[in-house]
């Protein structure tokens, strides 16, 4: 079976932010009440992410957002915490999901009202009701998870550079679990700022290489 890869279904007000060792990349969701996610081809998004299961986690879209770990090998985190398989847990505006070596954030455009979109953020953070950011040409890259866990979290300047976000802010999201208030809050910046800056580095995401070996 050929490759496959994320469906592009004109949603238009429901978008995804995905993190990984490869950089910052723009997903749009399909409209549908589930969407897989895993390193198979045969998931709605496939990510290249050789930690990911092959069906990992599934996103579901109702009265509320939710995240539900499919049995992955590695497990997939939400604000902080660990989620037990099979078990939804309803999405925060402040939560980022961590699965495998991806972190993966919702973008809502906050003109739309379908009721599949995900819930207002509180407006403490103002984070997953934002636009995303102007592409950039350039694209920020990360080095290998390994070096990433070695980066020290300390506050972020407004001058230093795309990479230094990055790592930076990969780094708080990992050590915090998906905790998006805590991870900016250790890096001296807000959560909507994280996201902006997140969404401005983001470039479309391209199709993964098959990969459907393993768990």
């Amino acid at each position: 079976m050929g490759e496959r890869g994320p469906r592009q279904t004109g949603n238009g007000d429901l978008n995804l932010l995905v993190v990984n060792d490869r950089g910052v990349f723009l997903a749009t969701l399909p409209r549908a009440a589930e969407v897989t996610v895993g390193r198979s081809s045969e998931c709605d998004l496939p990510l290249g992410d050789r930690n990911l299961s092959r069906r990992h986690a599934a996103l579901r879209f109702g009265a509320h957002f939710e995240v539900v770990d499919l049995g992955s090998l590695n497990g997939t985190r939400v604000g902080g915490r660990a989620l037990e398989p099979q078990v939804p847990a309803t999405l925060r505006g402040a939560d980022a999901i961590l699965l495998g070596s991806t972190i993966l954030m919702m973008l809502r455009d906050p003109s739309a009202g379908s009721p599949s979109s995900p819930p207002s953020p509180d407006a403490e953070t103002g984070a997953g009701a934002l636009s995303p950011g102007p592409m950039r040409s350039r694209a920020a890259t990360l080095p290998a998870t390994d070096e990433v866990q070695a980066v020290s979290i300390s506050p972020l300047s407004p001058s230093d550079d795309d990479a230094t976000w990055l790592r930076r802010i990969v780094a708080s999201l990992r050590t915090h679990a998906g905790d998006l208030g805590t991870a900016a809050s250790s890096l001296g910046i807000t959560p909507a700022t994280l996201v902006e800056r997140l969404a401005a580095m983001a470039r479309p995401l391209p199709a993964p290489a098959s990969e459907d070996s393993g768990g």
